[in-house]
């Protein structure tokens, strides 16, 4: 008899004490059920409107119970875990102001097309909790609010969230390099910039490599900063390789001396040394060679070395005599 009144009144009570939202107020159903029914002990009551916790209650959970819940508005279902309305679709929360389910994006995104949209570019909504994280895809890591590519040299891209080689604005990637699009010049990967690149003994200036010793040039095809043919390096500088008096000849590439048939010796050190005849001759002028040459040594001044006749003969240009006997003289023809 008692349950059977117990249902009675759970019928007729539980859509009087529900909420609009279909929430049954349990207290006061309770306390009504009580005053109906002084005999009813305070285990069934709840027993009554928990079901699942006696063999009553689940009585009333399986059919009576749910009759007596009210129903939802347009959009919510009941849900007898919360014990009140939620919107059927997930994701969605009632707006009691709007009085109707709204997109539930949290504080850190908006609802956009049907769709939470975090609020700062980047970031990728997370439903579950229903906050925002940095997303950095698989190539980098999230680092002080930043996607940083975990390969160095590279720079992440927020639109495809992949990483890029970084090569600056002088350079671009090619084959996993930066190469400068300026030929002759060198990628610097520290700040991303493009130099000109110089041999050794060369420094750039004013977009060009000048060799440190001063007159050098710096030669294309080898590479070098060498001075001018007739010039040699000395101190820092490019000076004459050949003294005034041994001209540079172009045409056998080395100093020639002046003075005829003399020929020149760069470890010399006075002037005779560095220029001097060969083995044999000595340097005469005469008639014959007014301006001086290397003529075989005859020993006697008397004579010269005539090139034509490969022979010593008077200078005077007489008869020479006596050069079988060791001691040759010159005659007047």
């Amino acid at each position: 008899m008692h349950l059977q009144h117990l249902l009675v009144s759970l019928l007729t009570l539980g859509p009087a004490l529900a909420t609009p939202q279909g929430h049954v107020d349990e207290p006061s159903l309770i306390s009504r059920l009580s005053n109906e029914d002084s005999s009813l002990d305070s285990r069934h009551l709840i027993d009554a409107v928990e079901p699942g916790t006696s063999d009553v209650a689940d009585s009333l959970a399986g059919g009576l119970f749910a009759r007596a819940t009210p129903k939802c508005a347009a959009g919510l279902v009941y849900s007898a875990k919360a014990r009140k309305c939620v919107c059927k679709q997930s994701g969605y929360a009632y707006d009691t102001k709007g009085k109707k389910c709204v997109l539930s994006c949290g504080a850190q995104a908006t609802a956009k097309s049907g769709k939470c949209v975090c609020k700062q570019a980047g970031y990728t909504f997370n439903a579950g909790n229903k906050a925002c994280t940095l997303n950095c895809g698989s190539q980098a890591t999230a680092k002080s609010g930043k996607c940083v590519c975990k390969q160095s040299g590279y720079a992440f891209n927020s639109k495809d969230t992949k990483c890029f080689l970084d090569c600056g604005s002088s350079a671009t990637a090619k084959n996993g390099k930066c190469e400068c699009k300026q030929s002759g010049y060198t990628f610097n990967a520290s700040n991303k910039q493009c130099a000109l690149s110089c041999p050794s003994g060369a420094t750039p200036k004013d977009g060009s490599c000048q060799c440190k010793v001063s007159g050098a040039r710096l030669d294309s095809k080898t590479k070098r900063c060498v001075c001018p043919p007739d010039q040699e390096e000395s101190a820092g500088k490019c000076v004459d390789r050949c003294p005034s008096f041994a001209p540079y000849d172009k045409t056998e590439n080395e100093c020639v001396c002046s003075d005829g048939g003399k020929v020149f010796d760069a470890q010399g050190g006075t002037r005779d040394e560095v220029c001097s005849c060969p083995r044999g001759q000595r340097f005469r002028r005469n008639k014959r060679y007014p301006e001086g040459a290397c003529q075989e040594d005859c020993v006697l001044d008397i004579l010269v070395f005539d090139v034509g006749l490969n022979a010593c003969v008077c200078a005077d240009g007489g008869l020479l005599q006596g050069v079988g006997l060791g001691s040759p003289v010159c005659l007047k023809r």
